[in-house]
Parts: structure tokens; C-alpha cells; sequence
């Protein structure tokens, strides 16, 4: 098992669960691997203590634990069992909190895109988010953008043998005015990897749920901003 900069990530009850999560997601390709899942267990780490959270070693673990059912990868015959081993891990084998490990659960059941996507539809749901699965919902968002984001889309993409960009439909891509999705499109849409910007990446700074994620977003989205106008050019011949 690989050590890391902090005695935080080096603790025994870190460690283990790094060890089922690496266990769990061993089969996804590397833009949903368990690195994903220790970006996101740092950032939620970050996010919790700038919003001065009272557990921000909760955040971490469940940052860690969040992608353990995606469905993008979990079948739905496979998500109870692993629910219920995670549940054992934290509650036995760690000897967390009650408390703790339900926020945990919501996280790891409430996290993802298009959940929160559904959610907008719900009035008032946002409000009743647990703290945790806010400060974790936003580091996730936040590895989907910027230079990791960028790599990420790509590899995700290319795991799925997606074109780059389709020349019949890049020219209607806009960074003025980015077409937004709704959730059922979402779930169903298959485009090219360059129209992921569109219809996902370039709206996640605006769906940040807390101060820290805002600030740590904009600069990301700028990058991706600058990023996009580069492909284009060199699509178009121009640089």
C-alpha cells in the first residue's frame, strides 16, 4: 500500500478503507479509479475545514467512499452487498459514530451528478443536504474540471471508444452560451468527448454548493475555458 504526504491519509483507519475502495473500484477505467477517489477524499478534507466543519475526517472518508456504488459501473444487484460492507467496515471494523456513519451512507447514496440534477427538480431538497455530502458532492465536481477534469473527460471517453469532437456539430458548440442538459438527456445522451463541456463540465461552477468549492472552481473553469478556445482553433486550422 502506497504512503502519502499527510499522517492523516497514513492512519490505519484511512489505509483500510483506501484498501476496500481500491478493492471496489480496481475494475473502472482510470477516470473513476481510486485516485479520483483520493482527489476527491482531499478535496472534501479542504473544503470541510475552510467551512470550518466540525468532522472533516468524516469528509475524507467519505470523499474516499463516494464512487464505491456509481452505477456508471455498479450493477443494481451488486449496489446492496457493497452498501453492506461498507457499512460493516465503518461501524465494526472502524468503530465510527452512528452519526458519522449515516452521513457517510447519504453521502455515498446522494452523490453524483445526476442525482443532483433530479434533485433541482425537488423544491427545497438542497437545503436538507447534510453538510458532508455538500462539502463532498462539491470536490467531486471539482476533479471534473480543470486540468484533471480535461484528462479525465478525455479518458473517460476514450474508455467508451467516443469520438474527440464530431465535425458535423462542434460548430454549434458555444462557450458564450453552453447549451445545458436536462436530467433525462443526461442519462441518455452518448455525444463526443468535446461535448461533455457542454452539456456538464462548464456548468458545474455554478452548481457548487458552498463558498469553498465557488472559489476553488473559478480558476479550474478558466482553464477549461482556455483549454476549449485552443482545441478549437486547432480544429479549425488556425493555430
Amino acid at each position: 500500500m502506497q504512503r502519502f504526504p499527510s499522517e492523516e491519509e497514513n492512519s490505519p483507519a484511512f489505509l483500510k478503507v483506501l484498501r476496500f475502495v481500491s478493492e471496489e473500484v480496481a475494475a473502472n477505467d482510470a477516470s473513476h479509479d481510486v485516485d479520483h477517489c483520493v482527489r476527491v477524499a482531499r478535496l472534501a478534507h479542504t473544503i470541510s475545514k475552510e467551512e470550518r466543519h466540525a468532522s472533516p475526517e468524516i469528509a475524507r472518508l467519505a470523499g474516499l467512499l463516494h464512487d464505491v456504488v456509481d452505477e456508471k459501473y455498479v450493477s443494481e444487484d451488486r449496489r446492496d452487498a457493497v452498501l453492506k460492507a461498507v457499512m460493516t467496515l465503518l461501524s465494526v471494523e472502524l468503530g465510527l459514530a452512528e452519526r458519522d456513519v449515516k452521513d457517510i451512507l447519504a453521502t455515498i447514496e446522494g452523490c453524483g451528478f445526476r442525482k443532483q440534477l433530479a434533485r433541482e427538480t425537488v423544491a427545497g431538497e438542497e437545503e436538507a443536504l447534510s453538510p458532508v455530502l455538500k462539502y463532498v458532492q462539491d470536490a467531486d465536481m471539482l476533479d471534473a474540471i480543470g486540468a484533471v477534469g480535461i484528462a479525465r473527460c478525455f479518458t473517460f471517453g476514450g474508455a467508451r471508444n467516443r469520438p474527440l469532437y464530431s465535425s458535423d456539430t462542434i460548430g454549434s458548440l458555444s462557450l458564450e452560451n453552453p447549451e445545458r442538459v436536462s436530467h433525462c438527456e443526461y442519462q441518455t445522451k452518448k455525444a463526443p468527448s468535446i461535448d461533455h463541456f457542454f452539456e456538464k463540465l462548464l456548468h458545474l461552477k455554478n452548481m457548487m454548493q458552498t463558498e469553498t468549492g465557488r472559489k476553488l472552481a473559478s480558476q479550474r473553469h478558466t482553464l477549461m475555458q482556455d483549454y476549449l478556445r485552443a482545441f478549437f482553433d486547432e480544429v479549425a486550422g488556425h493555430a
